[in-house]
């Protein structure tokens, strides 16, 4: 995936994975479950758009904050090429992963609210 990544974008995203972030990304199904609960009734078509409704998130802000280490990644060293983007702090794919998978359930309460 990075270097269809470097490809694309002619840069280079150094990040780093963690076991939170393989954690976070193996249990996407089990969030759909959660964000599927709170249907009143038990589809299997729902489940599956509930799981890819999570998915889609979570791509969705990877992406921004990828889009995001273009500014906030690059380095003032001049020995360093201006292509290899860095981690800005430890961790940091791992609340965008985190951020991802709570929007969906952020976007639920506000409809709740509305009915």
């Amino acid at each position: 995936m990075i270097k269809l990544l470097s490809k694309l974008t002619s840069y280079y995203f150094g990040i780093s994975t963690s076991f939170l972030d393989y954690l976070l990304i193996a249990s996407i199904p089990v969030f759909g479950l959660f964000y599927n609960s709170t249907r009143t009734e038990f589809r299997k078509s729902q489940l599956i758009q509930d799981i890819l409704t999570v998915l889609l998130c979570v791509l969705i802000v990877f992406g921004i904050g990828l889009f995001l280490m273009t500014y906030i990644g690059t380095n003032s060293n001049p020995l360093i090429p201006q292509y290899l983007l860095m981690e800005p702090f430890n961790l940091y794919s791992t609340l965008l992963l985190g951020i991802g998978i709570i929007i969906p359930f952020i976007f639920l309460k506000k409809q709740e609210k509305f009915t």
